[in-house]
């Protein structure tokens, strides 16, 4: 049993609802409306990117020392290796390829003059 949080006690689920729901409204916004270009940079630059950046290196670092560490013995045989890249290794890939297709605004801090 996972106890408390089921599924929803690791950050890498959240991660992927969270990039779930931001490719989705992405994709809706696209067709409906360009004039929420700059809220989508943002939250690609505060949470999207960070995040997926976040997981990846924690797993694999945490992967590296120790695999028990992420992964339980019982669920070490039932869980593919391409499954445990899909979830980890390629959220970063999608991030990093949005990053270069995709013209993202800048932050411009206004109240710097120099």
């Amino acid at each position: 049993t996972l106890g408390f949080g089921g599924q929803w006690q690791f950050l890498t689920h959240w991660n992927a609802m969270i990039q779930l729901l931001y490719y989705i409204s992405c994709g809706i916004l696209t067709f409906l409306s360009h004039s929420h270009h700059s809220t989508r940079s943002a939250i690609f630059r505060v949470v999207v990117f960070p995040l997926s950046l976040f997981v990846a290196l924690m797993y694999w670092t945490l992967y590296t020392i120790d695999p028990a560490l992420v992964i339980s013995p019982t669920a070490e045989f039932s869980e593919t290796a391409f499954f445990n890249h899909m979830k980890h290794s390629f959220v970063v890939v999608w991030t990093i390829s949005e990053l270069v297709i995709v013209p993202h605004s800048n932050y411009n801090n206004n109240n710097n003059n120099n």
